[in-house]
């Protein structure tokens, strides 16, 4: 592999640590730090305004300020009393002031069947959604997978960062370097072979080559 894409790989990965470590201190310490809260889609009954495994983000608000069109996270009137993200159709006060709504799911054909009573002097309103969040959260809670992202996966990548910077250079060759110095010493002449060339007629016979000087070689500087 080579070092262009293995820095490309390390960035790749530490960028996945920072997003999935951002999403969890974001529905862990962000509702208490900053008054939010988030919850985490079931099912498609808000499709496609709101998918399964997309995240909401609500804000408290004034329950007498709900009006029809607004999406609302609360507890339905039921046995189980679940909670629903769900659009309000209708809004009303019951013999006592209290607030009373009925919702529908965008994806729902009827209104879910039950009127709702807002306990309280607030309601939880979706202002945002972080599609696929909730998946990718569900999944980074899994043991194997939240092993793997607090220990094993930053271990290997500060392993492999120790690497790329404490690994030795490459060496040049030795003999490229040596030949490039042969030739800046020559001057860039043409060595004398010390071998006669026949003359064409009409023309000055060739200078022989003039003999060496002692302690001298052609083609290299000598020595002082």
């Amino acid at each position: 592999m080579s070092t262009v894409a293995r820095g490309l790989l390390q960035a790749a990965a530490w960028l996945l640590l920072v997003v999935a470590a951002g999403l969890l201190l974001a529905v862990t310490a962000g509702p208490r730090l900053l008054g939010y809260r988030t919850a985490t889609m079931l099912t498609g009954s808000m499709s496609p305004t709101i998918r399964p495994g997309d995240v909401v983000i609500d804000t408290p608000e004034p329950a007498a300020s709900v009006r029809v069109g607004q999406i609302i996270t609360y507890h339905v009137p039921t046995q189980d009393h679940r909670v629903e993200s769900h659009r309000v159709v209708w809004v009303g006060r019951s013999a006592d002031g209290a607030v009373l709504v009925r919702t529908r799911g965008d994806a729902n054909a009827v209104d879910d069947p039950w009127t709702a009573r807002l306990a309280g002097s607030t309601v939880w309103r979706v202002r945002t959604v972080v599609p696929v969040a909730g998946s990718v959260i569900r999944t980074l809670r899994l043991p194997l997978v939240h092993v793997l992202m607090t220990g094993a996966l930053p271990a290997a990548l500060v392993a492999g960062l120790l690497v790329a910077i404490w690994r030795p250079a490459p060496v040049s060759g030795t003999a490229d370097a040596a030949a490039g110095r042969s030739g800046s010493a020559s001057g860039g002449r043409r060595p004398c072979t010390g071998r006669r060339t026949r003359s064409r007629p009409g023309r000055r016979p060739p200078t022989a080559c003039p003999p060496a000087t002692p302690g001298s070689r052609s083609g290299t500087s000598a020595a002082s």
